[in-house]
């Protein structure tokens, strides 16, 4: 150790909202499923547009009649897939939303992304 790393703290933390790049996972608690997601923009701004899509699909819990009719609806990603056509009106675990990686490269990422899944 140091002084100069004792004293001189050379970045502040970036907080997990602001982190942009990365790989992050959604658990559902009513069921092992987890969603497996990347982006290129910052983590906190993809999470809020995840949770608005399933807030827009969240009022309308499904019977077994409506489920089949709704499966045929396409959503913007399987997270809202899994909490809206699902007969057991699963609920996403938003408070152990984690990241689980960080990538640059937009590939890489991607197979990054696909080799967790």
């Amino acid at each position: 150790m140091t002084i100069r790393k004792l004293l001189v703290p050379l970045k502040d933390k970036v907080s997990k909202e602001y982190t942009a790049e990365c790989i992050y996972r959604i658990p559902c608690k009513k069921c092992q499923k987890i969603y497996i997601g990347k982006t290129g923009h910052s983590f906190g701004v993809c999470m809020k547009e995840h949770q608005k899509e399933v807030e827009l699909h969240e009022g309308n819990k499904y019977t077994r009649s409506t489920t089949k009719q709704s499966q045929s609806d396409q959503n913007k990603s399987a997270i809202t897939d899994h909490d809206s056509t699902s007969i057991e009106n699963h609920i996403i675990d938003w408070e152990e939303v984690t990241i689980i990686g960080r990538e640059s490269d937009g590939k890489t990422r991607w197979i990054r992304q696909a080799v967790k899944i």
